[in-house]
C-alpha cells in the first residue's frame, strides 16, 4: 500500500533522499527506517523520560530489543505488560472476519504491543506513532524479529498519510481522550471529530474502527478515580468547571499514578472522555452508521473478558467469575450482576461501566467470525476470555440459555496449529474461513467455588477417573530426567534465576523420588484445569472446558498441581498459608489431596512440589517466543520470574534451599 503525502493527497515516490510528493515537493525522510512526516523534536511525553527512553533504544539496537524490557520489567511489570502482552489486543475477536483480514491501521501505537500482535492475523499492519523514540524501537524490534507486513510510520493523527477506502480495520486504543492535547488553540470536541473523521475515511466500505476508552461515569470516578487530567472527578463536572479544576488544582508535570506523562502546562481541561450514548451521538455524527458497544474486565487494556450489555454474558461474569474474585469490591459487583434482572443489569452497566469496547462500522459491516462461531453455539450470549501473553489465544464461551457453556477457540490456519485432541469426546476442529476453530461440546454448570469441599471432591472424582482412563503405563525414570532437564536449561537460560533456579532443582529431585518409586503413571494432561475451567452443575456432575493446552501423554501431577496452584487466585501469602493450614483455603485444599489420593490410590504428602512442579512447567509454557537477531528463543514474561521467585519461597518445604 502507498503512502499518502498529508498535505496535498498526492501518491508519495520514492526518491534518494526518502519519499516525495510529486505534485507539492515535500520531502519525507526515512533515513531512520520509517517515514517521518512530523520532524520536529518530541514532546516530552511517555511512561519513560526522554533520557531513559534513548537508553532503551540504544540498547535495544545493540543488545536485541527484548534487553532493555527485560530489566524494566523486573522494577515495573506493569510496563513490562503493557509493551508486550499479547492479550492486550484480544478485543480483536470481537470484529475479526473469517477472511479478508488485509489491512489495518493502528493509531497512536506507542510502543507497538498491539500492532506486532495485529500483525499475526491480518496480512499488513501499519503502526502510526507520533513519538519519535517509540517509532525507532518498533522498527528496530521489527528489524530483530522479522517482522515484514509490519510498518512503523511517524505521523500525526488529525491528517493521515493514506489514501481513501484502504484499511479493513483502524484501531484507536487509549487514544481519542488524548487528541485534545495535540493543539491547544482548538476545541477538544473539534479535534476528537477531526481525529474520527480521518479514521472514517481511510477504512474501506464494510470496515471496522474499534476504540478502546473509559466511561466519563464509570462508578469508579464516584469513588475518586483519577482522571486523565490528573484530578479525581474532574471527568464528572460539566466542562468549564472542569476547565477551572484544572486551571487551579492540576499538578505541574501530569502524573497517572506513579508514572509521569506530560510536562506540558493545559490551559485548560483537554482530556474529553464521554457517556456510552455520548461516543455513539459522536461516532454517529461523523458518519459511522452501525455501533457495537461491549463491556471489557478488567479493563480495555486488559480485556480478559469481554460481552455484550443485551445478553447474559454480565450475568456469567458475576456468577461464575468475580464471584470467586478475592477482590471485595469486585464480589460485590458479582453480586450485583447476578442478582438483577437484565433489563436493570444491563441499564446500570451501560451507565457506570469503567470502560468501553466500541466497534464503528462504515456502511455495513461484513460477516464476522464471532457471529458464525455463534450461529453454531448453544445459543444465547457469547463471552470472550484472552488470558494468554504469549500469543494471541482467545475462547469465546458460547452461554445457552439452559445453562450450556461451550468453548470455541480460533486458531489462524497460517502460522498456528490447534491442537489434536482426542482426549474428550466430541472435541473437534473445523475450517471457518482462514480459521481453523476447536470446538468443544457444550456443557452444563457453574464455575467451582474455590474454598468449597463438597465442590472439591467433585473434581477430585473427575480428575481420578480421567487419569485412571488414559493411564499409559509407568512414568519412566528416562522420560522424567528429559522433562526435567528441560526445564532446567529453560530456567539456566534466564539470568536473575540463580536462587530460583536452586529451589527448582529441589522440587524437581522430590518429583523423582515418586518416579523412581515407580508409583506414577504416563496419563493425559488437561494442561489448565483450574477452577475456572471446572463447571459443576445442579446434580453435582463436573465438566471441564478450554482444553487447548492439553497433553495426549504427561505427567498426572500437573492438573493436580495447577488446581492447587490457583486455588489462591496468584496471592503468595494465601498459598502459604494454605500451604502451611492456615486460612480459608486450607480446609479446601486438604479436601482436594484426601479425595485425589483415594480417587487415584497416589499418596502425595507434600503439596509444596506439587505446585512447585506446576509452576515451573506453567512458566516454561506460557513465556514469549521471539526471534531476536534471527535466532528463536523463548523468554519469560518479565515480573513473572519474580512472581513466581515469590512464590516458590512461600512454599515451606522449598523456602529452606533459598
Amino acid at each position: 500500500m502507498s503512502l499518502m503525502c498529508p498535505s496535498c493527497r498526492a501518491t508519495l515516490e520514492h526518491s534518494a533522499e526518502g519519499l516525495k510528493c510529486p505534485s507539492c515537493g515535500r520531502l519525507i525522510p526515512t533515513d531512520q527506517g520509517f517515514p517521518d512526516f512530523v520532524g520536529r523534536e518530541d514532546l516530552d511525553w511517555g511512561e519513560l523520560t526522554r533520557e531513559q527512553m534513548r537508553d532503551v533504544v540504544e540498547r535495544a539496537r545493540r543488545e536485541g530489543w527484548y534487553a532493555p524490557i527485560l530489566d524494566m520489567g523486573a522494577k515495573d511489570p506493569f510496563l513490562a505488560y503493557y509493551i508486550l502482552d499479547h492479550s492486550r489486543a484480544g478485543w480483536v475477536f470481537h470484529c475479526l472476519r473469517p477472511s479478508g483480514n488485509d489491512v489495518c491501521i493502528d493509531l497512536g501505537s506507542g510502543w507497538g504491543n498491539i500492532a506486532f500482535t495485529l500483525a499475526e492475523w491480518y496480512k499488513d499492519v501499519w503502526s502510526v506513532e507520533s513519538v519519535a523514540s517509540r517509532v525507532e524501537f518498533q522498527t528496530i524490534r521489527r528489524e530483530q524479529e522479522g517482522k515484514d507486513n509490519l510498518h512503523p510510520v511517524r505521523s500525526g493523527l488529525l491528517s493521515l498519510p493514506f489514501a481513501d477506502n484502504v484499511a479493513d480495520l483502524v484501531v484507536c486504543n487509549g487514544v481519542l481522550e488524548w487528541i485534545g492535547l495535540s493543539d491547544f488553540t482548538q476545541p477538544v470536541g473539534r479535534l476528537q471529530e477531526t481525529f474520527l473523521r480521518e479514521a472514517f475515511r481511510v477504512l474501506k466500505p464494510g470496515g471496522c474502527l474499534y476504540v478502546g476508552i473509559e466511561n466519563r461515569f464509570s462508578g469508579l470516578s464516584f469513588l475518586g478515580a483519577i482522571d486523565h487530567s490528573g484530578l479525581p472527578f474532574a471527568n464528572l463536572l460539566p466542562r468549564r468547571l472542569a476547565d477551572v479544576a484544572v486551571r487551579r488544582f492540576r499538578p505541574k508535570g501530569l502524573r497517572l499514578g506513579t508514572r509521569e506523562r506530560s510536562q506540558v502546562e493545559w490551559p485548560d481541561y483537554r482530556t474529553y472522555t464521554y457517556s456510552l450514548g455520548g461516543y455513539q451521538r459522536l461516532l454517529r455524527e461523523v458518519g459511522f452508521s452501525t455501533i457495537e458497544s461491549r463491556w471489557v474486565w478488567p479493563t480495555y487494556n486488559s480485556p480478559h473478558y469481554s460481552g455484550s450489555f443485551d445478553d447474559d454474558s454480565l450475568h456469567f461474569l458475576g456468577a461464575n467469575l468475580l464471584a470467586s474474585s478475592r477482590n471485595r469490591l469486585a464480589r460485590s459487583g458479582g453480586l450485583l450482576l447476578r442478582s438483577l434482572p437484565r433489563p436493570s443489569r444491563t441499564a446500570l452497566a451501560k451507565t457506570f461501566w469503567p470502560c468501553f469496547l466500541l466497534f464503528a462500522y462504515k456502511e455495513s459491516p461484513r460477516p464476522l467470525l464471532r457471529d458464525m462461531i455463534q450461529a453454531e453455539g448453544p445459543g444465547g450470549a457469547v463471552l470472550t476470555t484472552t488470558t494468554r501473553i504469549s500469543g494471541p489465544k482467545n475462547t469465546f464461551l458460547g452461554l445457552g440459555r439452559a445453562g450450556v457453556t461451550q468453548a470455541v477457540t480460533p486458531f489462524k490456519a497460517r502460522g498456528q496449529q490447534a491442537p489434536t485432541l482426542p482426549l474428550r469426546p466430541g472435541v473437534e476442529t473445523r475450517l471457518v474461513g482462514d480459521f481453523v476453530v476447536l470446538a468443544e461440546p457444550g456443557l452444563k454448570g457453574r464455575a467451582l467455588k474455590p474454598a468449597s469441599p463438597v465442590h472439591a471432591v467433585k473434581a477430585m472424582e473427575w480428575l481420578g477417573a480421567y487419569q485412571r482412563r488414559t493411564a499409559q503405563g509407568p512414568l519412566t525414570l528416562e522420560v522424567w530426567q528429559r522433562e526435567a532437564a528441560g526445564i532446567e536449561a529453560f530456567l539456566a537460560e534466564q539470568p536473575e534465576t540463580s536462587i530460583m533456579l536452586g529451589m527448582s532443582e529441589e522440587a524437581l529431585k522430590a518429583v523423582e523420588v515418586l518416579v523412581r518409586q515407580g508409583v506414577l503413571q504416563i496419563t493425559a494432561e488437561h494442561g489448565d484445569f483450574q477452577i475456572r475451567n471446572i463447571l459443576v452443575d445442579r446434580q453435582g456432575h463436573v465438566g471441564v472446558i478450554d482444553w487447548d493446552d492439553s497433553r495426549p501423554a504427561g505427567n498426572p501431577l500437573l492438573d493436580i498441581g495447577t488446581y492447587l496452584l490457583m486455588l489462591p487466585q496468584g496471592n503468595v501469602r494465601n498459598l502459604a498459608d494454605m500451604v502451611r493450614g492456615r486460612g480459608p483455603l486450607a480446609k479446601a485444599a486438604a479436601a482436594v489431596l484426601q479425595h485425589y489420593q483415594q480417587a487415584t490410590s497416589l499418596r502425595l504428602d507434600a503439596p509444596d512440589v506439587l505446585i512447585s512442579y506446576a509452576l515451573l512447567r506453567t512458566l516454561e509454557r506460557d513465556t514469549i517466543v521471539l526471534s531476536a537477531h534471527g535466532v528463536r528463543v523463548k523468554k519469560p514474561f518479565p515480573g513473572a520470574m519474580a512472581i513466581a521467585h515469590r512464590m516458590l519461597l512461600a512454599l515451606p518445604g522449598l523456602g529452606r534451599a533459598a
